[in-house]
């Protein structure tokens, strides 16, 4: 699979609620890094375990229809950016949340081995958070 390949099957497994096909596509020294002031940033994980404990869970507890929707693909051989907007409805706020992304993605060894996420953070903050 191409670089393109792998980031749009990882799309498609999150959007169909498919936590391990998430997971089948990331290397097993993946480096994702979610960003700062995002809820689930912690720094950069190091493994896919840690991608599903620390954020896939998460999100699912979180969130009713929680989803990535991506809009753009951009490639350079084994790198690609992609431009989309998540959307979702807190469950402790009852606050919908529809926030742009850039994601940016790096392939090896036929797996995703980086993702570098910016969003605008203060959107989904402000729905995690009550009034």
């Amino acid at each position: 699979m191409t670089a393109i390949d792998l980031a749009k099957s990882l799309y498609q497994a999150v959007a169909a609620g498919d936590a391990d096909g998430v997971v089948t596509l990331l290397h097993p020294e993946v480096r994702w890094t979610e960003a700062e002031g995002f809820p689930y940033y912690q720094g950069t994980w190091t493994s896919p375990q840690q991608v599903l404990e620390n954020l896939l869970v998460p999100l699912g507890q979180d969130w009713d229809g929680f989803t990535v929707a991506p809009d753009e693909f951009f490639t350079d051989g084994d790198v690609v950016v992609c431009l989309g907007n998540y959307s979702g409805t807190s469950k402790s706020t009852g606050k919908a949340m529809h926030s742009p992304f850039m994601h940016r993605w790096e392939a090896g060894d036929g797996k995703l081995k980086t993702f570098v996420m910016l969003a605008d953070t203060l959107l989904v903050d402000r729905a995690l958070t009550a009034d």
